[in-house]
């Protein structure tokens, strides 16, 4: 079954079970990011939500049948509406919802984190979103400083 919960602007999907008549997180579940560095700034989502803000790589879950390099090209054609290249797999972070400081919402998260170094050869994405520093925070998106 899957539960959907809005945090910021974005509704995550929340994968949950019945197990011998209660409900249970579904497991571990398999996430690729993209470490995307143009004009020595990162590229990173933000998200205000909860009286919070907080900044995410583009990516998000592998679906069943995918690899991980489909699931980051789907992400980030979805997230940023751009065609990425996929380089070499730099990280990987085990994240429990429930050890963080959002642990009031990430409580039944526990996912494995898979952050590749990405190029993106385009500056207007097709969303329309110009990579600009204005035009990438008034569309929610963020280049921070490495």
């Amino acid at each position: 079954m899957l539960k959907n919960r809005l945090i910021g602007e974005k509704v995550y999907s929340e994968r949950i079970m019945k197990v011998e008549g209660r409900v249970s997180e579904m497991g571990i579940r398999n996430s690729a990011k993209a470490v995307i560095v143009k004009e020595g700034k990162l590229l990173t989502i933000k998200i205000q939500g909860n009286g919070e803000t907080y900044y995410i790589l583009p990516g998000g879950g592998q679906e069943h049948g995918e690899n991980l390099h489909q699931a980051l090209e789907r992400e980030c054609k979805e997230e940023l509406g751009a065609l990425i290249e996929i380089g070499e797999l730099i990280f990987v972070r085990e994240y429990i919802g429930k050890n963080h400081e959002l642990s009031s919402y990430h409580s039944h998260v526990h996912q494995t984190e898979f952050m590749f170094l990405c190029n993106v050869y385009q500056d207007k994405f097709d969303n329309g979103i110009i990579l600009t520093r204005a035009k990438l925070e008034q569309n929610g998106y963020q280049l921070t400083n490495c």
